[in-house]
């Protein structure tokens, strides 16, 4: 890689989400960054003006879906990220990748221990101190999974948006409180159907609404809404939450 081509891919790798440049490894640039729990990418040229990146494989599945569902990059059927250089979309993969790193299983719980390691909780004004760090972390990776946009919706204030658990908080075990896959982003009208069980989602995303609810609140539910993007992570949280669902609808 000449000075050039590597100058550009620093220059875009810092800008969107991997601030620290690591130096050439054996695939092409090296990048990580704060708040990243390790994890890294690595950027190379692909042909004139194209870039590809390697990325960790649960950011490369979930990539892999927003490609398919018209993203401005690809995935190969190696597992890399490609994408245009250059243009008002050059910075979307390296984006997308950092904020999915942030968000994914791992990482926010890293953040939790780090940010409490030193807090106790003998208290329960300490232990609600502990819980609301977990919360605030949890619904920043809710964000940045979801790109701060309801799925059903396409909302994106984020005063209207509320970060749900799919399995109630007071019934997780400690890993599946900050399990982004335990939680959606959705606006606020279909987050209180779903937290109270008149709402839910089968295994293809589709709305199920509850025989209890009125026909003017099921026509609100239903207004302008998508096929929720499901990933196999989501499916035994929904499943337990459809078992709800349905024990209240009978």
């Amino acid at each position: 890689m000449n000075d050039h081509g590597a100058w550009r891919i620093e220059m875009l790798a810092n800008t969107s989400g991997f601030p620290i440049s690591l130096g050439p490894d054996e695939f092409g640039w090296h990048f990580g960054g704060p708040g990243l729990n390790g994890k890294t990418v690595s950027i190379r040229w692909a042909g004139p003006e194209t870039l590809a990146m390697r990325a960790p494989s649960m950011v490369v599945l979930e990539m892999r879906k927003d490609a398919d569902s018209g993203a401005p990059f690809a995935v190969d059927e190696a597992g890399l990220v490609v994408f245009g250089a250059a243009g008002p979309h050059a910075d979307k993969a390296i984006r997308r990748a950092a904020a999915l790193i942030r968000a994914l299983p791992d990482t926010p719980l890293a953040a939790f221990r780090e940010k409490t390691k030193s807090m106790p909780a003998t208290t329960e004004e300490e232990r609600l101190a502990k819980q609301r760090i977990g919360q605030d972390i949890f619904r920043a990776s809710i964000d940045d999974y979801w790109s701060g946009r309801c799925p059903i919706t396409g909302v994106s204030d984020r005063a209207l948006l509320r970060a749900s658990h799919i399995k109630p908080w007071a019934d997780c075990a400690s890993d599946e409180r900050l399990d982004l896959y335990n939680g959606l982003l959705l606006a606020a009208h279909l987050d209180a159907a779903f937290d109270a069980a008149l709402m839910t989602f089968d295994d293809a995303g589709a709305i199920l609404l509850s025989p209890k609810l009125s026909e003017p609140a099921k026509v609100l539910l239903q207004q302008g809404t998508q096929r929720l993007r499901i990933a196999d992570a989501h499916k035994a949280y929904l499943g337990r939450h459809r078992a709800r669902f349905q024990s209240m609808s009978g």
